[in-house]
């Protein structure tokens, strides 16, 4: 009886020993939870942002070289037309700055083809360009910049017919390639001759019976993703290795 009654005691002082959690206790675990909680969203928010910036950035690279691959095909195909019985002071290929006009053969006859910038608002979406690209004579650098972009690329095609019909003026089908640059975003070079020592003697305009040697194309696209502005700027040289000179039927 003496032993059962020592074992009683011991067994009722241990549960009067134990205890619950104080409100402290519980208040400091909810803080550490939720301070881990805060630094795994933080770090899961981080890779989203990067991730979104990253896929953002994959998307500018690709679209921008699918239309410079498709500019270089057009203007690889540029042809000389002989206005010369007709109208003396017209060219087959026409260039500025920030804009040029050619002509190029298609499968239903010659094409007008022309490349500029122009307000979003101002033009309508005829088609995507989608396909493949390739980075040959393509390099691309990253800046920083401030200011919204406000500009679209447009390749406006027309028939030749309906372009000498309406007076040589541009009113074709517009498609809009890329948007996202910024006022003087785009800058057209073309090459004249090739000096003596290898060197490329580039014009800012273009108004010759001839073709130019090639095109140099200076690009700058903005990414909108991010905190900043992110400028990219990309550049691709296109030659014209075409003869071909079309005369103007009498």
């Amino acid at each position: 009886m003496i032993k059962r009654n020592n074992s009683c005691r011991d067994l009722s002082r241990n549960i009067n020993d134990a205890h619950g959690f104080t409100l402290i206790e519980i208040l400091l675990g909810l803080s550490i939870f939720s301070l881990i909680i805060v630094c795994v969203y933080g770090t899961l928010k981080t890779g989203i942002d990067l991730n979104a910036r990253f896929e953002n950035h994959k998307d500018i690279f690709r679209q921008t070289k699918i239309v410079m691959d498709l500019f270089s095909q057009d203007i690889e195909g540029a042809v000389v037309y002989d206005f010369s019985n007709s109208y003396p002071d017209r060219f087959s290929f026409t260039g500025a700055m920030d804009q040029l006009t050619f002509i190029m053969p298609s499968t239903n006859g010659l094409k007008t083809v022309s490349y500029y910038l122009s307000m979003p608002d101002k033009v309508e979406i005829k088609q995507t360009i989608i396909g493949e690209h390739y980075q040959k004579n393509t390099t691309v650098t990253e800046t920083r910049q401030t200011g919204p972009p406000a500009l679209c690329l447009i390749r406006e095609e027309m028939d030749f017919i309906d372009y000498m019909s309406a007076g040589f003026k541009m009113n074709g089908e517009k498609e809009i390639l890329l948007q996202n640059i910024p006022e003087n975003g785009i800058q057209f070079f073309y090459a004249d001759k090739i000096n003596a020592d290898g060197a490329i003697v580039w014009k800012k305009t273009w108004t010759d019976i001839k073709l130019p040697l090639a095109v140099k194309m200076d690009l700058k696209i903005v990414s909108d993703l991010d905190k900043e502005p992110r400028t990219f700027h990309f550049e691709k040289i296109s030659l014209i290795p075409t003869t071909i000179q079309i005369k103007q039927v009498q």
